[in-house]
């Protein structure tokens, strides 16, 4: 069941279920037209196979959202296909063309009868400022193309069409077919570290970005190439009961200053109220409450940083440093810090406070470039967050992003988040969209684009509906995969697109012709026979046994994560037996296949198996060397489980005294060279 993969509905039945509730009944025909005009879909394939179509209040609340216009007849429906039209006719032009290095391209012009036979003048505009001026004669075609120039540079360009009667003008995004391969990370391994989780000696009761630098280190030594962990973005733990969650994020503009050194920081700078501030025993006396506590306690911990972050910073610009060029540099790279800094505080002294930790995150981060980060770009952001606020037009607050129902988690699932306005969205030519992707290769060698089928269409569930009524609301994907090629290139870094769950095949395909890595996870291909199991890791593939959202190999082995998700009410009792029973058929025949006695026998062999397959990249979660079984997260949950809290058991000093750990680093530095 874990391996099977959906396919796109591309002609779903005409029928569409009714919600009793409706005042009025659509016409079935006239609603699937309107649905594929609005960009939404009216059924979906799952991970069986079986056919969902969307019930019709939810594919009407989705379209009067869309369009802003309430729906109350048929004639509604007809009104607002005819409004797309329209807007197709009157706009002239696509807000976005895509041109991929090497290949022809055209844009259309919806042209007014005047124009017609008419010669317009044609204006390119580079980012560098180059400019390609032409004229077009435009036929009598109802939709006239222009062949775009051969050599157009790899960029981004502006194409503005003169005519008497208007301006008409469309983002080119010229991007390279594929992504290249970085050549020292082929074949590489890397480690999985919620930086949260990550425990050490001298920490603050969660990790630090100079852990990252320890951690790296050990790393290394095996041959490792990079880290993993999950969003490193801006959070919110001024509250007592902030949301942890790193896919709920403030910003994808901004970094998480929780995660500053703030013992280096003081040190550097040669404070000596903060010097006071950190060694008074009061200060010591917290840290180590929050060094031993067993799980992070965000908001007594950011408030104990901020106290002496806050000294730094006052400090900072009473002595004019903000005056460098280091932080004019800075200052180029955030142009949005001063809107930022306002929403998060209406006091200016706090304001420079998040003037300075944003710097000094972004000094942290530029520094670990080094270390090969592995970043998490994540689908959404919080709607109370500084992005929803800033670039409100671009999201459909109407909806909350989530996923539909599948064996594990039958009821669905609702993430928090709103999604994209496709339209809106593609009007903005993509500004938000390029500004956080350049953020995050700033920093990153590989970058992982969370819910990859997010760039083709996203599961959206309407206020007010439950998670299995959602529908599929599509964008336009080959624009947003020329962005995400674009980008990479520019960084010579490498981006893998997570294509787990109910995913199309499309989103494979496309994944795979722009070169992409994709994810193959090993808990997924566990029923399989054990012979066959090395040779279904794809050479253009992540190799790894789980993901945050998933059982640990230990807990998966014996199926006790389905009876807490079972005690959670998120799968049906009825599947419970038949799930753990497959799971330990499949443990038994590994078992007997590869004469192991123990289970951690067995992760060694999967790990070994993972590590001498083509797969381009391995990862090793640390947790299943040392026969860890509780979750880090789980699905669907919030305040029931302590998600994104629980740390690592062995602190970064006792790694290599781990036996666990040591034979997995010996493992993958002997399989991976």
């Amino acid at each position: 069941m874990w391996a099977l993969r959906a396919k796109l509905a591309v002609d779903p039945p005409l029928f569409v279920p009714l919600d009793n509730a409706m005042n009025f009944q659509p016409d079935r025909l006239l609603l699937r037209r309107t649905s594929r005009l609005w960009g939404v879909q009216t059924s979906y394939l799952d991970q069986q196979g079986g056919v969902h179509e969307a019930p019709a209040s939810s594919l009407l609340q989705v379209i009067s959202g869309l369009a802003g216009r309430p729906i109350e007849s048929n004639q509604d429906l007809e009104a607002l296909c005819q409004l797309r039209h329209e807007q197709f006719e009157t706009q002239g032009l696509e807000p976005v063309h895509v041109k991929w290095v090497g290949e022809d391209a055209h844009i259309t012009l919806i042209p007014q009868p005047a124009e017609r036979g008419q010669t317009l003048d044609v204006r390119i505009e580079g980012e560098e400022g180059h400019v390609h001026q032409s004229q077009w004669h435009v036929g009598h075609d109802r939709r006239p193309r222009l062949k775009l120039p051969a050599d157009l540079p790899m960029g981004y360009h502006t194409l503005t069409l003169r005519t008497p009667a208007r301006e008409l003008s469309t983002l080119i995004v010229c991007a390279p077919k594929t992504i290249h391969d970085p050549p020292d990370l082929k074949r590489s391994w890397g480690i999985f570290a919620p930086l949260y989780a990550v425990r050490s000696d001298s920490d603050w009761g969660l990790g630090s970005y100079r852990d990252l630098k320890t951690l790296s280190r050990l790393i290394q030594a095996a041959n490792g190439k990079w880290i993993s962990s999950l969003p490193l973005l801006a959070g919110n733990f001024d509250a007592p009961d902030c949301d942890p969650s790193p896919y709920s994020a403030l910003t994808r503009l901004f970094w998480n200053e929780i995660y500053l050194d703030v013992e280096t920081l003081v040190r550097e700078s040669g404070s000596r109220e903060a010097l006071a501030l950190l060694e008074h025993p009061d200060t010591q006396k917290e840290l180590q409450r929050l060094r031993g506590a067993e799980y992070v306690d965000y908001h007594p911990a950011y408030q104990l940083k901020r106290k002496i972050l806050t000294v730094l910073a006052r400090e900072f610009f009473e002595s004019k440093k903000d005056a460098s060029d280091e932080y004019a540099a800075f200052l180029k790279l955030f142009p949005d810090l001063d809107a930022y800094v306002q929403f998060r505080t209406p006091s200016p002294e706090h304001q420079n406070f998040h003037r300075y930790v944003q710097f000094q995150t972004h000094l942290a981060l530029t520094h670990l470039k080094s270390v090969g980060l592995y970043m998490d770009y994540p689908v959404g952001v919080n709607e109370s967050g500084f992005d929803f606020q800033r670039y409100r037009d671009i999201f459909f607050s109407g909806v909350e992003v989530g996923a539909p129902p599948e064996p594990v988690f039958q009821l669905g699932q609702g993430w928090g988040f709103p999604s994209y306005h496709p339209q809106r969205l593609r009007e903005s030519r993509y500004a938000y969209v390029r500004r956080t992707l350049e953020n995050h290769f700033r920093y990153s060698r590989i970058l992982r684009l969370d819910h990859v089928m997010g760039l083709h269409r996203v599961f959206v569930v309407p206020s007010g509906k439950k998670p299995k009524d959602g529908v599929y609301l599509r964008y336009k994907p080959q624009e947003f995969f020329a962005l995400a090629c674009l980008e990479a290139t520019r960084a010579g870094a490498d981006l893998i697109g997570e294509n787990l769950g109910t995913v199309p095949a499309a989103v494979d395909d496309i994944l795979v012709k722009r070169n992409f890595k994709t994810m193959t996870v090993g808990q997924f291909l566990f029923e399989e026979p054990p012979a066959k199991f090395k040779e279904m890791f794809p050479e253009k593939t992540l190799a790894c046994l789980n993901t945050h959202d998933m059982p640990l190999f230990a807990a998966f082995l014996t199926g006790e994560d389905l009876d807490q998700v079972t005690q959670l009410g998120i799968l049906n009792p009825a599947y419970t037996e038949q799930f753990k029973a497959a799971r330990l058929a499949g443990k038994e025949r590994w078992k007997a296949a590869v004469g192991a006695k123990e289970d951690q026998d067995l992760f060694f062999n999967v790990l070994k198996n993972m590590a001498e397959s083509r797969a381009h990249y391995v990862i090793l979660n640390p947790e299943d060397a040392w026969h860890e079984a509780r979750p880090q997260n789980i699905p669907g949950t919030y305040r029931e489980v302590p998600n994104w809290r629980r740390k690592f058991v062995i602190p970064l000093e006792k790694w290599g005294q781990n036996n666990g750990l040591k034979n997995a680093f010996s493992l993958l530095a002997k399989s991976r060279s």
